[in-house]
């Protein structure tokens, strides 16, 4: 097996996120494979579904595991495999957005901002890929990128570029973060308009190794414009929780990497509060 594998299943990958219909609610979707060959368990489709509410799906057998969670904003995916397994997760989450400002029958011009982050290593004989994809009604938008331990990183057709961040890859590793923004789309004012956002990783290991860390990815962005538009504009969608064109995830939500270190502060501080009160009371 060679990163031709990997990017068959990029390019099915993007098709299939670009014709999936628009629903009138949000929608959400994972779904995670693991095939492993040592231990002759797992298969395809062996996990997730589609769902009304925010949905996770996972499988582990043998040398591969897999998982996939589609939230409010958000889609991720994590693999790892420490063997002979060909291991895969899809997420996806549909919403729709409603632009505000001006009057019904004018067309704006819209761009979207993601925030993306993950990272892929492999070692031995293996193969790891991801793919990006972003419509915007019947528009679409795609990010992709293989690695191989047999030879030197490849790149899909990309029209989803980093306007903050950027990636870094080699033949052994790819790191990625920062803000990808898709290109200029034509919307009507008014109308409710389909945002689909669809991530997948796949991989296999002949035997090999791999860890994909993708799981906290994919959302939309925070504390700024989630979308570029025109002065006067706005989006809109209170079941997608975007009000005033910015996004306010609901409660429960899987937090900002920079709330990590807040957390971890304020878990301390409560500690140490319990002990001194303990020392308190048994003094």
């Amino acid at each position: 097996m060679s990163n031709a594998f990997v990017r068959t299943l990029l390019a099915a990958a993007a098709c299939a996120a670009f014709t999936a219909p628009a629903a009138a609610a949000d929608v959400f979707f994972a779904q995670a494979d693991v095939q492993d060959f040592d231990h002759g368990c797992g298969g395809f489709g062996g996990g997730g579904g589609s769902s009304g509410s925010p949905i996770s799906a996972g499988i582990r057998c043998g040398s591969g595991q897999a998982s996939a969670v589609s939230s409010v904003g958000h889609v991720g995916v994590g693999l790892q495999v420490s063997g002979n397994s060909i291991v895969d997760g899809t997420s996806e989450y549909t919403t729709q957005v409603t632009f505000t400002g001006g009057q019904q029958g004018d067309v704006i011009p819209i761009q979207l901002n993601l925030a993306f982050a993950g990272a892929m290593g492999i070692g031995g004989s293996a193969d790891t890929g991801y793919n990006v994809a972003v419509a915007i009604g019947p528009t679409g938008f795609t990010r992709s990128t293989s690695i191989d331990a047999g030879s030197a990183p490849s790149h899909g057709i990309t029209n989803l570029f980093f306007s903050e961040g950027g990636e870094v890859d080699n033949q052994l590793s790819a790191f990625m973060g920062g803000v990808l923004t898709t290109g200029v789309v034509m919307v009507p004012v008014d109308i409710p308009v389909g945002i689909n956002l669809h991530l997948f990783v796949g991989g296999f290991g002949n035997p090999g190794s791999l860890n994909d860390t993708f799981l906290n990815s994919l959302d939309f962005v925070r504390g700024r414009d989630l979308f570029t538009l025109p002065d006067g504009f706005s989006a809109e969608d209170p079941d997608a929780f975007i009000v005033d064109n910015r996004f306010l995830p609901p409660d429960g939500g899987i937090p900002e990497p920079s709330a990590w270190s807040l957390m971890i502060a304020g878990f301390g501080l409560a500690g140490a509060t319990l002990r001194l009160r303990r020392r308190a009371l048994a003094a």
